[in-house]
């Protein structure tokens, strides 16, 4: 058979958007017992794009070797071996790599074979015996999953590095140990050579953590602060912009020179920074060039690093005097949220960190679902005309939606009274609507509201955070000189935690809720903080 009559096209799309260029070499394990065709295979599929390296192996055996030795990016394999099968081939694959790519090359008619490979977990097949003179069929299969199990590789990485980061986050009780395990998370996960990161001081910027280029940052980021080498990381501080830089060993300059003669290719350093305020810098060296998707992933650290000193900040600064928290139960019929509880199965459980009155007139709830699927959720919506499913997803095994309501709602009457909503959850059919009052006077005046317009309602828990006295203003003093749009925004992005890591929610987000354009809400979100902040630190 000769290298011209290769593969029938069981699926004739091949659409330019499969022929997209790879930004690394594509490594092809290309398995036949018949020297000649695997040869002009593997000449036809490097002609095809630059990016493939194909490796030939003649048998089962050796094919088994080579892929043990080094797994590729992808491996064809011819279904007639001479030691085997394919299909024995791929048993041994999917033992170690469930999800590698495996095209399968088997011979016209054996769509019994095709069915059998793709139910062990072949990811497609190609029949041989028709017209493919330039390879193409055969390369466009490759690109389309090879690109395929790239992009689920990256985003796998990226939630793994999410999940990481939450863990610091959440398991370090200072700042310093937090910056401790960044570095570390950067180095161990994402292969980066060396970070470190350091905090702005009014002399320029001090190292705080480091992690895999200790010998580097001593003489790149010397102590004395009035010398500047050219780091990055220094020019990061000092400009306040992100800075990417490719180290050319020619360039009479010194900080090449340094980064070259300790190995470094390329480096990147952010700011770390929450609106106009700047904490320090995040910066990282690699022996490699820097990806898009590397310095996606650094400025995301440095935002998520940012947002936690300024929550931080936050927490010493806009702290008052001793709060009373409540939480009420509800089981009147005319609260929509009581009816939809009525309707859900046992077991489902629903949180609702954000209530937002929107411009048309209804209510919109973020609502986080567990205990139950989507079509159970669609249908138990469709059968409670008091409440619209507005859209939902799904995230790791939890529905975030949106409900809809036009009645009126406790938290609407909370928050007009001057409650700090913080959540409503339904749990085994009880309502549940918790806040924040500032005074254990309120606790009265709120009951008799709610009792004035609803039956079953009972007040569960009280209780009383009765800090020391922090601030020199009271909240109320606060917040007088905000307009009520202004405290709205304010309020539910608190609550909803917008300056928390991570991020609990975005501005886009909150201003779908509110139902108006995001640079509105964000105007309003800043000039909230701007008015408080000048009342703590001018006025004050």
């Amino acid at each position: 058979m000769s290298a011209t009559t290769l593969y029938a096209d069981h699926e004739t799309n091949t659409d330019a958007d499969t022929d997209r260029s790879f930004h690394t070499d594509v490594d092809i394990l290309l398995i036949d017992d018949d020297e000649q065709w695997a040869w002009a295979t593997a000449q036809l599929l490097e002609s095809t794009d630059e990016a493939f390296v194909v490796e030939t192996a003649l048998s089962q055996k050796s094919g088994i070797e080579q892929f043990r030795e080094t797994p590729p990016d992808c491996i064809v394999c011819d279904y007639q071996l001479g030691d085997g099968t394919g299909l024995d081939l791929l048993d041994t694959v999917r033992e170690t790599h469930p999800h590698l790519p495996f095209i399968l090359i088997t011979g016209r008619g054996d769509e019994h074979v095709a069915s059998d490979a793709l139910g062990r977990g072949a990811t497609d097949y190609i029949p041989k015996d028709t017209d493919d003179d330039e390879g193409t069929l055969l390369a466009s299969r490759v690109r389309r999953i090879v690109h395929a199990y790239r992009t689920e590789r990256q985003l796998e990485r990226e939630r793994q590095s999410k999940n990481a980061l939450l863990d610091v986050v959440t398991t370090r009780s200072n700042l310093s140990e937090l910056h401790e395990q960044c570095c570390q998370v950067l180095v161990d996960v994402h292969e980066f050579d060396g970070v470190w990161i350091g905090m702005a001081s009014d002399d320029g910027v001090v190292p705080e953590a480091v992690a895999g280029c200790q010998e580097y940052l001593d003489t790149a980021v010397p102590a004395e602060t009035d010398v500047d080498t050219g780091d990055p990381g220094l020019t990061a501080i000092s400009t306040t912009e992100p800075v990417f830089e490719s180290v050319d060993p020619t360039a009479d300059d010194e900080w090449h020179q340094l980064a070259h003669d300790h190995d470094i290719t390329a480096a990147a350093a952010v700011p770390i920074r929450s609106e106009s305020r700047l904490f320090g810098v995040i910066a990282v060296y690699t022996a490699d060039p820097i990806t898009s998707q590397q310095r996606d992933l650094l400025e995301e650290f440095a935002e998520l690093l940012g947002y936690v000193h300024r929550t931080a900040e936050w927490k010493q600064s806009l702290l008052s005097g001793p709060s009373v928290q409540i939480e009420i139960e509800l089981t009147d019929e005319s609260v929509p949220l009581v009816t939809l509880a009525d309707r859900l199965s046992e077991g489902t459980t629903v949180e609702i960190p954000s209530v937002v009155d929107r411009n048309d007139g209804t209510v919109a709830y973020l609502a986080r679902i567990q205990g139950a699927t989507a079509d159970e959720l669609e249908s138990v919506c469709a059968d409670c005309p008091a409440v619209e499913l507005a859209d939902y997803t799904r995230e790791s095994g939890t529905i975030r939606c949106d409900l809809r309501t036009a009645s009126e709602t406790p938290e609407q009457l909370l928050t007009d009274r001057n409650m700090y909503f913080g959540r409503t959850t339904i749990d085994s059919g009880t309502v549940t609507v918790s806040g924040q009052l500032t005074d254990i006077g309120a606790v009265q005046r709120v009951t008799q509201l709610l009792e004035s317009q609803y039956d079953g309602v009972t007040i569960s828990t009280v209780w009383s955070d009765s800090g020391a006295d922090r601030s020199p203003k009271a909240s109320d003093d606060l917040l007088d000189s905000l307009t009520d749009r202004q405290l709205e925004a304010l309020r539910h992005a608190y609550f909803d935690n917008y300056y928390q890591i991570p991020r609990g929610v975005s501005a886009t987000e909150l201003a779908e809720r509110f139902d108006i354009a995001r640079a509105t809400f964000t105007q309003h979100l800043r000039t909230a903080e701007r008015k408080i902040f000048t009342q703590l630190f001018v006025d004050g």
